[in-house]
Formats: structure tokens, sequence, C-alpha cells
């Protein structure tokens, strides 16, 4: 009688079992990268709706300002391409107190200095460029583009030429923002 010996079977499966549980290790470990990434896109995403939605408060407040076309940025402002963006110097208080005596002008400007810092600090270099849109009809609203610098290393931020507008990028940008769209109607 022959016995045949099978030495290095069980070697062999334990190794397997280890090379299919470290596969789902770090399966677990790219989806939670994934996540963490997609949850700070999605938070600045909801940070960029609320800052647009307090703008545009802003300007229904202040129509006949509107109407003026003293809340719109220069379309031709471009993202800084040398580095970071500058934070917008803080306006002065004067249309903040009750004894003030501000026209629609200067209120405007004080809305939108006060609109611009916030973005500023609330987005990672954040900028904005506000505009009348291309439209007949359109005397009521405003298009609003929220500008900012992806995390450094982040692939899911690759496809930007789609999302902002080509006028604000600078054709030798260090970093490429990203962009969010709004029209609003006042």
């Amino acid at each position: 009688m022959h016995q045949s010996k099978q030495s290095g079977v069980s070697l062999i499966e334990v190794l397997v079992a280890m090379l299919i549980a470290s596969l789902g290790i770090l399966s677990m470990i790219a989806m939670q990268i994934n996540a963490t990434k997609y949850t700070k896109t999605s938070e600045v995403r909801t940070m960029g709706t609320l800052l647009v939605g307090d703008l545009t408060d802003r300007m229904r407040a202040n129509k006949a300002g509107f109407l003026a076309g003293s809340y719109f940025i220069d379309p031709a402002t471009k993202y800084p391409d040398d580095g970071p963006v500058k934070a917008p110097e803080k306006a002065q208080p004067t249309c903040n107190e009750a004894a003030s005596k501000c026209d629609v002008a200067q209120l405007a400007a004080q809305d939108l200095a006060d609109w611009q810092r916030s973005v500023f600090f609330a987005l990672p270099g954040g900028s904005a460029r506000i505009s009348k849109p291309d439209l007949t009809g359109s005397e009521n609203a405003a298009d609003i583009w929220l500008i900012w610098a992806p995390p450094q290393g982040d692939a899911s931020f690759d496809n930007n030429a789609t999302e902002c507008p080509s006028a604000a990028i600078p054709s030798k940008a260090t970093v490429t923002p990203r962009c969010l769209h709004f029209r609003v109607n006042i």
C-alpha cells in the first residue's frame, strides 16, 4: 500500500486566505479614503450653497442696488495664478450703524465686501464672480460663480475644464480651481 503525503497544502490554504483577507482590508481602506474625500467635497458645495443664499437675500433686501448693477463683480477677474487668493479688504462699517445714511450703492458695496470675506474664509482659496446673464428677460437674474482651490493631491478634482468659466482661469495657473455656478432670480 502506498500512502501519499500532501505536505504544504495547509500552508497554501492559509496563504490564499491571508491574500483574500488582505485584499478585503485594502478595499475597505480605499473606500474609507474616498468617503472622506467626497465628504469634504460635499461640505464645500453645501457651504457654497449657503453663501449664495446669503448673497441672494442681501440682493433682494437691496433690490434698487441690484438693479443699478452694484452687486456685480467684474467678470474679467481671474483666479490668481501665482498662489493663494488674498483676503479681501474688510469694509468700513458705515452701513451697519443705525444712524448711518447709506445709499443703495454703498449698502451693496458693504454687502459685497462682507460676503467676499465670508467666501474667502469659508472655502479654501475662495473667490467669486457675479455677472448678469446673457439672456433676454433676465433683468432680475444674476450668475454667481464660486471658485475655490481643491486640496492638493486630490484626484477627484482632475477634470475641471468644464466647471469653471474659461475667462476666470489663468493660462499658467499653478492650481486648477473648482467652481460652482448658480443662476438666481432676485
